[in-house]
């Protein structure tokens, strides 16, 4: 049974918050121990905090620092990407989301936001993340304003698209979808996507969930709350912009909207909360109040004079400005919009078959560890039982750089072997100066201990007729020195071979470090990382 979902979109605003609620309820009915993790976060740590993140954090108050819970802030993706440095990112993602893992029996992984227009770059790097961790992706798209056709089409796109990356399905959700084309959707993914995909699940459109609050407003647009403060928890289904006077404008009023007019119209804040007090007409949400202006004194005493007032609004923008920023607005269910939360976990429970969903986590298969988590594996070990690596081949490029990856991550100590003039120049040609600056360089022949290396196998090796100018002649060898040094206690191991041939990596370790009592034969393994699976 795998122990993370993968939780993606393909588009910005497909309501993640509403599925990752449902979905972090069912899991909790199982354990108590459940993590939260976003990759790539857009919020900076001077902004406050992500709202999904906040949002399943407090409102199922999960014990998780909140430090936990994601590993890089967009912007620092993108320069890490553009600087050649995408490796990285993945490993930094994996070595955070392990750390979490260790905590918990199941982690809800929840993709980036596709807010900041960098579709295909975005898409690519959560296929990566949901790969290299083992996830199975359970993509959430939205129906909004589509027909069957054209959400089948994006269905059937995101899902051939992580296939493609090597990614496993758990399934689909269409979230915010016409009521009155969920059959017929429902009907479509069965029938256009059968077996291969049982969860498809079809979630309807709720004006509540996708309003934004008079507060959310407010912070967006910068606005001065004049009045009605105490009612800044009103959603705006809609926004209204007024031009017209009294007798033709109120035709148009609808349930909870945001009437938009400039700030001198004192006659249409007048009659629009008459209206809203009137059983005649529909309920309004709130007023904004354009240009800066203010009513004047005496109608701010007859508006400071009401009991009940709901909210107005003042913000320096033209009415044009104003009606084109506030369509930017985007409302998110936030830790305390109790009546959004409950709405959607109604919505999950109601739409989503939560059986099918259960029935897949504990049904898909293993399909084995990836090269990345592998490696990831590899390295946490050695951390953990930290040693000294003596490495011959110290003028070899790919050594130096792994060398580098190595002292980077600070995994163990290292002594490169080598004329230190030759090595050194390697070292700056590749820009690794940073990283090994400080490690030991030796040449054997110019080391203190290369006399007495040469001493100890001659006396080991005397008896297959070896004298000492031979003992001398050999240990000026970087594979019998490295080699020695392993004997002698100096080093705990050596790494060899990408350079040198196996029989001359493998000669002094036969000859005189042998192998254990009881032992005749020597053979190797190779662990081969292709870029799906690892031999």
């Amino acid at each position: 049974m795998t122990n993370s979902i993968y939780l993606t979109t393909i588009e910005p605003y497909s309501g993640k918050s509403l599925v990752s609620l449902g979905i972090t309820e069912l899991l909790l009915r199982r354990t108590p121990r459940v993590g939260i993790f976003r990759p790539v976060i857009e919020v900076p740590p001077d902004k406050g905090c992500d709202k999904n993140i906040e949002l399943l954090l407090s409102y199922f108050k999960l014990d998780i620092d909140y430090e936990d819970t994601y590993a890089f802030f967009t912007h620092e993706v993108s320069r890490m990407i553009a600087e050649g440095r995408y490796d990285e990112v993945l490993d930094r993602i994996i070595e955070k989301y392990k750390a979490l893992e260790a905590q918990c029996d199941f982690v809800l992984c929840i993709g980036s936001d596709f807010e900041e227009g960098g579709s295909a770059v975005e898409f690519n790097y959560n296929a990566d993340i949901a790969r290299n961790l083992g996830s199975p992706v359970l993509i959430v798209t939205s129906g909004a304003d589509q027909t069957v056709e054209e959400i089948i089409d994006e269905v059937k796109i995101g899902i051939e698209a992580f296939q493609e990356s090597g990614c496993m399905i758990l399934g689909a959700v269409v979230n915010r979808t016409d009521p009155e084309i969920m059959d017929d959707l429902l009907e479509a993914l069965e029938r256009e996507l059968p077996d291969t995909h049982p969860l498809m699940s079809v979630i309807p459109a709720r004006a509540r969930l996708s309003s934004p609050t008079l507060n959310e407003i407010a912070d967006f647009m910068g606005a001065r709350v004049l009045y009605g403060g105490d009612q800044m928890d009103n959603l705006a289904f809609n926004y209204l912009v007024i031009a017209m006077n009294i007798e033709h404008y109120l035709p148009y009023l609808r349930n909870n909207s945001l009437l938009i007019t400039p700030g001198d119209r004192s006659d249409v804040v007048l009659s629009a909360l008459q209206a809203h007090q009137s059983q005649n007409y529909p309920k309004i949400a709130g007023i904004l109040l354009t240009g800066g202006l203010k009513p004047p004194d005496s109608v701010d005493r007859l508006l400071t004079g009401l009991s009940d007032i709901v909210p107005i609004l003042s913000v320096p923008d033209d009415t044009y400005q104003a009606s084109l920023r506030i369509g930017q607005v985007r409302s998110y269910i936030s830790e305390d919009a109790n009546a959004k939360i409950r709405l959607s976990l109604r919505l999950f429970d109601r739409h989503v078959d939560t059986v099918a969903l259960e029935d897949q986590l504990s049904s898909l298969p293993d399909t084995g560890i990836t090269p990345r988590m592998f490696i990831y594996n590899l390295v946490q070990q050695a951390k953990s039982d930290r040693q000294h690596i003596v490495l011959p081949e110290g003028t070899d490029e790919r050594i130096l750089a792994a060398s580098a990856s190595l002292k980077r991550n600070d995994v163990v100590d290292l002594t490169l072997l080598g004329d230190p003039e030759e090595v050194e120049s390697q070292i700056y040609s590749q820009g690794l100066m940073r990283e090994l600056g400080d490690v030991p360089i030796i040449n054997p022949v110019d080391a203190p201990n290369y006399e007495e290396y040469a001493q100890t196998l001659f006396s080991l090796r005397r008896h297959k007729g070896m004298n000492l100018d031979m003992a001398l002649d050999q240990m000026s060898d970087v594979a019998y020195f490295g080699t020695m040094m392993v004997y002698k206690g100096h080093a705990d191991g050596m790494v060899s071979g990408a350079a040198h041939t196996t029989q001359h990596t493998i000669r002094p370790a036969l000859q005189f470090v042998k192998t254990k009592p009881g032992v005749s034969i020597v053979s190797s393994v190779f662990f081969m990382a292709l870029s799906d699976r690892v031999l």
